[in-house]
């Protein structure tokens, strides 16, 4: 048989492989086109109370990615909230973080994540470390040029 033939014989079935070629890529893309989860409910312990904490918290407040809804009073509170599932994702700010930041000793924010979704905890994770890497090189510009280096 020739070409013309089958598709003479089959138009209703060739219109529908066509339509059907076309909208699958489309249905799909709809489907799983967002990959990014936002206002991920998101919980803050500020321990150290300065004014560069309060930046950060401020920088995490403002995220369209996280959603703080949880603010604790010690890490153990914090905890709790990540394992009943109040929050996907906390942050602890240790106390003295800017005075050691100041003596160049390099301090620690804590970083605690639901890892049972595994989409919303890698999301959580890619935006806490986004707002805190802006932080840490307004940080570092800020101190060369203290001491007279050009940034």
């Amino acid at each position: 048989m020739k070409l013309k033939e089958i598709i003479h014989l089959d138009k209703k079935w060739l219109l529908t492989l066509m339509i059907f070629s076309i909208m699958a890529p489309v249905a799909l893309n709809y489907i799983f086109g967002q990959i990014y989860i936002e206002k991920i409910p998101f919980g803050i312990v500020n321990l150290d109370n300065s004014f560069l904490s309060r930046s950060i918290v401020s920088g995490f407040n403002s995220h369209p990615g996280l959603k703080l809804c949880f603010y604790g009073n010690s890490e153990i509170e914090l905890e709790e909230a990540v394992r009943s599932k109040k929050i996907a994702a906390g942050m602890i700010i240790p106390e003295d973080y800017y005075k050691k930041l100041l003596e160049k000793k390099e301090p620690k924010i804590l970083l605690l994540i639901d890892g049972t979704n595994l989409l919303i905890g890698k999301n959580a994770l890619g935006y806490s470390s986004a707002i805190l890497e802006v932080f840490n090189a307004q940080f570092r510009l800020n101190t060369f040029e203290g001491k007279n280096m050009l940034p």
